[in-house]
């Protein structure tokens, strides 16, 4: 595929993602080569993805982010309905002075400030907690409140039955009221 037949992300449809690595190099975590891994990761305006990616992506091809040929991993792109997120993954979270010609290559690039990027090594992501499992300060469902299984009061819904009519619609309705 040439670079003239890819689509800006501005016609791609939301919840598209879309990965450009180095050969041999998987966009998971989990690769080999990115057992030190971590990446940049910058929340954008959807008036600025397509230069940003453009930007990134011919940045990347050219060698032009940081020292070492093999530190950068790869880009990624998220679609998402409100903003998207381009991410710049690295193989070695070890190499400080590297990664601080990275961070200052993107800044450059980009023509962004050094607040809005993002950076995150995967080893410490991978140990945190999704925030699905975390609890709202109510405290969640639990019996005797609204929502979940029972009513208001504690009581259980049950299945109220017409008499007499075999295969009637049989309509749910609170214990307490039968």
């Amino acid at each position: 595929m040439n670079y003239q037949h890819l689509r800006r992300p501005t016609a791609m449809p939301y919840g598209t993602t879309l990965h450009v690595f180095a050969k041999g190099i998987k966009p998971v975590w989990e690769d080999a080569a990115l057992e030190k891994g971590a990446r940049f990761q910058l929340k954008s305006a959807k008036s600025h993805t397509s230069k940003y990616w453009e930007d990134l992506l011919l940045a990347m091809i050219g060698e032009q982010i940081g020292s070492k040929t093999d530190m950068v991993a790869g880009v990624v792109l998220n679609l998402k309905p409100q903003f998207d997120k381009i991410g710049i993954w690295i193989t070695d979270c070890e190499d400080e002075e590297e990664i601080a010609k990275v961070k200052t290559n993107i800044i450059e690039i980009l023509q962004v400030a050094e607040k809005d990027i993002e950076y995150e090594v995967f080893r410490e992501l991978s140990s945190k907690k999704p925030n699905f499992i975390k609890k709202s300060a109510r405290g969640g469902f639990k019996k005797g409140s609204r929502g979940g299984r029972g009513g208001v009061d504690g009581t259980e819904f049950q299945r109220a039955t017409v008499e007499g009519k075999e295969g009637a619609n049989n309509d749910f309705s609170r214990a307490d009221k039968n």
